[in-house]
């Protein structure tokens, strides 16, 4: 019987094919998971935290986000329903209405598709701006009511 030898380089090989098809497996797996499941977990207070992070937007004491959506990795979406005290909503109006939108007549964004719960109606104000260099983020606050709430949307998303 004879013995199979291998040699140093053929080893060498070996071990970075193995590596890099162990990457690519890896990263259409990440892919995938992506496809099927957005928010990943996050719990009510971390998904405010994060909103405020990415837009840089200070939401009232008592705020809570009711729906969320996120999707990581490349080009991340954070969408957004949430409720703020009905007794802060006219300084929060006035926190946004000051906020510069960059819409012009020759400015299209092009939004993703919703969830079923975005549904803004009697829309107060809207406002599209920067929240950085990285995030743009839409804002919209409503005469909505639910429980002595007001309800505001909010998406942001990696604008470059």
């Amino acid at each position: 019987m004879k013995k199979f030898k291998i040699k140093w380089w053929q080893f060498i090989v070996g071990a970075v094919v193995t590596c890099v098809a162990l990457k690519i497996l890896y990263s259409i797996i990440i892919f995938v998971l992506c496809l099927f499941k957005g928010d990943f977990g996050e719990t009510i207070k971390d998904q405010l935290t994060h909103l405020q992070e990415e837009s840089g937007l200070v939401f009232p004491t008592g705020s809570k986000v009711v729906e969320f959506y996120y999707k990581p990795f490349v080009d991340p979406v954070s969408t957004a329903k949430v409720l703020i005290p009905g007794d802060s909503r006219d300084d929060f109006y006035l926190f946004i209405n000051g906020v510069q939108d960059i819409r012009t007549n020759n400015f299209n964004v092009s939004w993703q598709n919703y969830p079923a719960w975005w549904k803004p109606r009697e829309v107060i104000v809207e406002k599209v701006f920067m929240a950085n260099e990285d995030n743009m983020v839409r804002i919209i606050l409503t005469d909505e009511k639910i429980n002595e709430n007001y309800v505001v949307y909010m998406d942001c998303f990696y604008a470059h």
